[in-house]
């Protein structure tokens, strides 16, 4: 007999999914962070930049909430 790890599939679906969702929280604060200093740097695209970061901050909760 071998001393293998189980092998659960469930298990480590689960943590990479985890895994995924502390990234994307650091991704979406990045490009939010982002869009802020555009807005300040280009005048003209503040409007945009705006509507854009306020999406992101609606989005991100929701999609936390299925975990």
């Amino acid at each position: 007999m071998t001393n293998k790890k189980k092998f659960d599939l469930e298990e480590r679906t689960a943590k990479f999914d985890e895994d995924i969702i502390e990234f994307a929280k650091k991704e979406s604060k990045e490009s939010k962070h982002w869009l802020r200093m555009i807005s300040k740097a280009i005048p003209q695209l503040k409007s945009e930049a705006k509507m854009l970061w306020k999406e992101a901050n609606e989005l991100n909760p929701v999609r936390y909430l299925r975990y």
